[in-house]
């Protein structure tokens, strides 16, 4: 039984650093430029700059 909840307990805990990965690498620099990219593309070639974005984490989710 105890090792059943060490694999559980590990199994969370791996999946919440992912979480925390995945939420510091969209607030990074390098998102911000692929958001540029994919609006770009959007717009027809238009350039875009995003002085800086914000997510705000809390629901609904918005930038």
């Amino acid at each position: 039984m105890a090792r059943i909840a060490r694999w559980s307990l590990g199994a969370v805990l791996v999946l919440l650093a992912l979480v925390v990965a995945l939420m510091w690498l969209a607030e990074s620099r390098w998102a911000q430029a692929l958001f540029e990219g994919q609006i770009s593309q959007c717009l027809n070639g238009r350039e875009v700059e995003i002085a800086a974005h914000d997510i705000d984490w809390s629901w609904p989710l918005s930038f």
